[in-house]
């Protein structure tokens, strides 16, 4: 028995097959962006399972938000939210939005996140159909 060689994992192995340290290279990709594509896909996934698992108690829900809504707009009931306090509890960090408005914003996000965009819609439409 060669005690000199080092055991090789799965993941080794698989990532030699595949190269993807080669791949990683032309895409121009570090670990940190492969490890975030993956967690965005893992969370498309999930998004959509559940969708599909709880579509019933989720549209349920959403006519329900939607009745407050119509109950607050014709002033049978006054919700007031204190935003300054719900931003220093969550430590959520005010952002200007861009000059093009909010969705300039996310327009700009999804332009620079390509990839972990199209991870999520992966994610999303495979968990879809598998719950």
């Amino acid at each position: 028995m060669n005690t000199n060689v080092a055991e090789r994992g799965w993941f080794d192995t698989l990532k030699d097959r595949l190269n993807l340290d080669g791949l990683m290279q032309k895409l121009k990709l570090s670990k940190d962006k492969l490890i975030e594509i993956g967690i965005y896909l893992g969370i498309g996934f999930l998004t959509g399972f559940l969708i599909r698992r709880f579509s019933k108690y989720i549209i349920v829900f959403l006519l329900f938000i939607a009745g407050i809504v119509v109950l607050h707009q014709l002033n049978v009931i006054k919700i007031v939210v204190d935003w300054d306090k719900f931003q220093e509890v969550f430590g959520i960090q005010v952002v200007q939005p861009a000059e093009g408005g909010l969705f300039a914003t996310y327009w700009s996000w999804i332009k620079t996140n390509f990839l972990v965009v199209i991870s999520f819609l992966i994610g999303f439409s495979v968990g879809l159909k598998v719950g």
